[in-house]
């Protein structure tokens, strides 16, 4: 932590470490590593990827788009 400390509080600019070279430091591995959820009678709770369920289920915007424009050009056609 002193050797962060040091580093942080070097007092020529571009000597001096960088906001993201900061927390990139090993002093804030603890932080990085989020302990698993658990429920109130020691059970855990497991992981469920939610990007993966929102990428299946929910259109791009050029998804939207395309079939907003093929939606159009049928009503067109039966006019």
């Amino acid at each position: 932590m002193i050797q962060l400390l040091q580093a942080i509080l070097v007092y020529e600019p571009h000597l001096r470490l960088k906001g993201n070279e900061v927390l990139g430091h090993s002093f804030f591995n603890d932080l990085r590593e989020i302990p698993a959820p658990v429920r109130s009678n020691g059970r855990v709770i497991p992981h469920l990827d939610y990007i993966i369920y929102q990428q299946s289920t929910q259109k791009t915007h050029s998804e939207e788009r395309d079939a907003d424009s093929s939606d159009e050009e049928e009503n067109e056609s039966r006019k």
